[in-house]
């Protein structure tokens, strides 16, 4: 399974990444990072307004965006300050993928647009869960779209998720990557997200377990297990 290149790929999305043990993120509308464990929250997304951000608080992540912001400056919800910048591209007040958290926006981004977050580097060695909510308004005609990644530098594709294109694989499908020495390097999820639906994505790394560590869940369900 090869890295990604980035293509022209437009995504709307709320994203959480949790830590099991890190995360980050990038095209979306809520992001957030925690410690290994993975809760039900596309189950709490369908709860009465607030009950999806207070679950998503209560689980002590490393970070949380909700995407929610009125400027460039994207703020983590949690007292860790992982703080952001969206670049130039980026839309935002767009509207929620959360139908019980309407208030809350997303934002829109196409090609290399992206959310960066500075200082936000290899986060710890047990693994990580990486969670988010994406709406695919393109798929990739080439190789692959970076959705939420960790990656410096061509050949750094730590805690990426990526949706594929022709070129690696079945189009539409999520590869989380994590990393060259792990078993597996990456997988690919059986379902292929389709345009103009709305989807809530957990991947997640354990490293506690040397392989067969790795699962992919789209909308509260295992979709694909290295286990």
């Amino acid at each position: 399974m090869g890295p990604p290149t980035p293509s022209s790929t437009l995504v709307r999305a709320r994203a959480i990444v949790r830590r099991v043990e890190r995360c980050n993120r990038r095209d979306g509308a809520v992001a957030r990072v925690e410690r290994h464990r993975f809760f039900g929250n596309f189950q709490e997304a369908l709860r009465p307004p607030g009950a999806y951000q207070a679950t998503v608080l209560a689980n002590s992540p490393l970070a949380y965006w909700r995407l929610n912001d009125a400027s460039t400056t994207i703020t983590d919800s949690t007292a860790n300050a992982h703080n952001g910048t969206a670049t130039a591209g980026v839309l935002l007040n767009e509207p929620s993928l959360i139908a019980t958290d309407p208030a809350n926006h997303a934002i829109r981004t196409i090609g290399g647009d992206r959310v960066v977050i500075p200082g936000f580097e290899k986060i710890g060695a047990a693994g990580y869960t990486v969670e988010f909510w994406v709406k695919v308004h393109q798929l990739p005609t080439t190789c692959c779209q970076n959705l939420v990644g960790d990656g410096d530098t061509d050949n750094d594709f730590f805690l990426m998720n990526y949706i594929l294109g022709p070129d690696q694989g079945l189009v539409g499908a999520i590869r989380p990557h994590y990393s060259f020495g792990n078993s597996p390097v990456s997988m690919d999820s059986a379902t292929a997200l389709q345009v103009g639906n709305v989807y809530h994505i957990v991947t997640t790394w354990d490293t506690s377990v040397s392989v067969n560590n790795a699962v992919i869940y789209i909308n509260g369900v295992a979709d694909r297990s290295a286990r």
